[in-house]
């Protein structure tokens, strides 16, 4: 079973790879997991953790942000998000963390 926040990554994650002009091989590449791995993520059968979201910030520029909130960075206030890239990456950080604690807070609440 997985959860409907892993499909809504999944999607946004599919239609930036897509609008990069990016395959599937291009990404799990970039990520260091097997295409087959990969493609699961897109469809929302796994999750993507905080290593992997930095890596695809890194390397293919993709937003974390915007992976796991349908918005971009410009998008958010100044003030929310940092500036600055040392500062933005700590903050993205911080983010994945909660939302990790999130996450995990939703699946003890489960019978």
């Amino acid at each position: 079973m997985y959860y409907i926040e892993n499909e809504l990554v999944g999607r946004r994650l599919q239609r930036m790879r897509m609008s990069a002009g990016k395959g599937c091989y291009e990404m799990a590449h970039a990520l260091g997991i097997s295409e087959g791995h990969y493609r699961k993520i897109e469809r929302g059968m796994y999750g993507l953790d905080a290593r992997k979201m930095l890596l695809l910030q890194r390397k293919m520029g993709i937003d974390p942000q915007y992976l796991l909130t349908g918005k971009n960075s410009a998008e958010v206030p100044n003030h929310i998000a940092p500036a600055e890239s040392i500062e933005r990456n700590a903050y993205v950080c911080e983010l994945l963390e909660y939302c990790k604690e999130q996450i995990e807070g939703m699946s003890e609440e489960k019978p």
